[in-house]
């Protein structure tokens, strides 16, 4: 699951913050502002794969 979420396209990431992790709504809005800032997408696939699969 963990490599599954890194291939994601980088637009699917709002989706899967919304859909599929447990991360609180202020976690998950400064993860939306990250990806407006420009930060590596990488970087954030890879927090989000570790809440997945730590669920």
């Amino acid at each position: 699951m963990f490599g599954k979420t890194l291939s994601m396209p980088d637009d699917l990431i709002p989706e899967f913050l919304q859909l599929a992790t447990g991360f609180s709504e202020v976690k998950k809005a400064l993860f939306l502002k990250d990806i407006s800032a420009g930060t590596n997408p990488m970087t954030l696939k890879k927090h989000i794969a570790k809440n997945i699969i730590s669920q």
